[in-house]
Order: C-alpha cells, then sequence, then structure tokens
C-alpha cells in the first residue's frame, strides 16, 4: 500500500447475532464508506451468534484534507442461513 496515494479506511458495525453474509462495500465516495449486511429473518429459528463485522479497504486519497468521512451501514434481510460468529479479541490482556 502507498500512504502517499492511498488511505485506509476502517468500517467497524459492533456486536451482532444474526449475520449470514460478510460485510460488503457497496460504495465509496471520499472517505465515507456505505456498507451492507445480510441478517437473517426475523422468523429464522436459525441460532443466534455473536460475530463482530468490519471491513477494511483502501481507496486512493482525497485531493483535499476537507473531504468528508464517515460510514453508513444498511441490514438487508437475506432469508434464514448459518450465522457467521467470531470471537472479539482484547489486545490489552
Amino acid at each position: 500500500m502507498d500512504f502517499n496515494r492511498e488511505v485506509l479506511v476502517a468500517a467497524a458495525v459492533g456486536e451482532m447475532t444474526n449475520v449470514n453474509t460478510p460485510v460488503r462495500i457497496v460504495r465509496v465516495r471520499d472517505l465515507v464508506t456505505y456498507i451492507d449486511i445480510g441478517v437473517n429473518m426475523p422468523d429464522c429459528p436459525r441460532p443466534r451468534a455473536y460475530s463482530y463485522p468490519f471491513v477494511l479497504i483502501a481507496v486512493p486519497k482525497p485531493s483535499t484534507r476537507d473531504a468528508a468521512w464517515g460510514h453508513f451501514h444498511q441490514n438487508y434481510g437475506n432469508g434464514c442461513a448459518s450465522v457467521l460468529s467470531g470471537t472479539p479479541h482484547d489486545g490489552g490482556s
């Protein structure tokens, strides 16, 4: 990665219990990242499991320091599938 021409953008969603797809980047404008996440429908009988969705992406460096930054995320109903799960890492312990 060339930090003179690119920046690393991270978008973390936080703890969820019904995610069944990886986080997907839909669009990036300046430093604003639009992501979506597939989740099980409310009537899905599959067991819930904790996950901590996040995504990292390298994007072209904006031409100005006043570029907008942030992220928007949207969940979408994605049927009823096995839930992705993971364990948070505490680097301090």
